[in-house]
């Protein structure tokens, strides 16, 4: 009998052994996403101008090209009502657009009217506000995920994205200096 105890120790341990190795993996895997720069991944789309595009307004019954954008530095932000993300980020939009900057907003794959109350119970950064509703404009710029930002010249070349929230930290320390380099060459031109 001592020996039967003897071979069903390691047998149990070797029943554990799965459990552990996956709950490594899981911790391994969640702390490089806390680590990597999410919001810092590469795009195609850099230095590049914005995809041509013909969308619906919408807070209006116009349909917005792609020569509607404005003609000076600005942020095209890409959210929805169904992003909780989005919500967070919210204020932070608000006060930069209480510092006069452009933001173009596009609706993404949302309900208009749900997109509209939202705005209007929260307040409304956005300058323009265009509509995706199925989602093929955000594939053009290569959205996979929202909040997406994209930071744009005067000449409507996208120079920067953003990937996820922008936080007032973020804001301050890394795009407000890329925005402000980009209002500093309109100035110079």
């Amino acid at each position: 009998m001592v020996s039967h105890k003897r071979n069903v120790a390691p047998l149990r341990m070797a029943l554990w052994l799965p459990l552990v190795a996956f709950v490594g993996l899981c911790i391994v895997f969640f702390a490089s996403l806390e680590f990597s720069p999410r919001s810092e991944l590469p795009s195609p789309l850099i230095d590049r101008p914005v995809p041509t595009f013909s969308l619906p307004e919408l807070q209006s019954v116009s349909v917005m090209t792609s020569d509607d954008l404005p003609e000076e530095a600005f942020l095209l932000n890409v959210w929805a009502t169904w992003c909780f993300p989005c919500r967070e980020e919210h204020p932070v939009l608000m006060d930069i657009a209480a510092e006069g900057i452009a933001i173009v907003g596009l609706s993404y794959k949302d309900d208009d009217s749900k997109a509209i109350d939202w705005l209007n119970s929260i307040g409304d950064p956005y300058r323009l506000n265009l509509v995706d509703r199925d989602g093929e404009f955000g594939v053009d710029l290569g959205v996979y995920g929202v909040p997406a930002t994209y930071l744009i010249d005067s000449e409507r070349t996208i120079r920067y994205k953003h990937i996820g929230p922008i936080s007032s930290s973020q804001w301050r320390q890394k795009l407000a200096p890329i925005f402000k380099s980009l209002q500093a060459v309109d100035e110079h031109a």
